[in-house]
């Protein structure tokens, strides 16, 4: 039916938004240090992120988030 197709495409896609999510903060804690005093330019992070989401696209993933979606990310990760 009409509903269930549209119930199942939301699903899909909160399913590929999730895993999206979750590679991008692996990612973070992966190539991440914080250090007290510190900073260092968000687009440059993202930038680098997005690189490394178009390599991994080759391997399957969904690609990156948006720029909107890092950022809180990173505050969900570096508190």
């Amino acid at each position: 039916s009409k509903d269930s197709a549209k119930s199942d495409d939301k699903t899909r896609l909160q399913e590929e938004a999730n895993r999206k999510n979750e590679f991008a903060i692996r990612w973070l804690a992966a190539n991440l240090i914080p250090r007290t005093g510190t900073s260092i330019a968000r687009l440059a992070v993202f930038s680098r992120y997005v690189a490394d989401c178009h390599h991994a696209a080759e391997a399957g993933n969904s690609g990156p988030v948006n720029a909107a979606t890092f950022g809180k990310l990173i505050r969900g990760v570096f508190p």
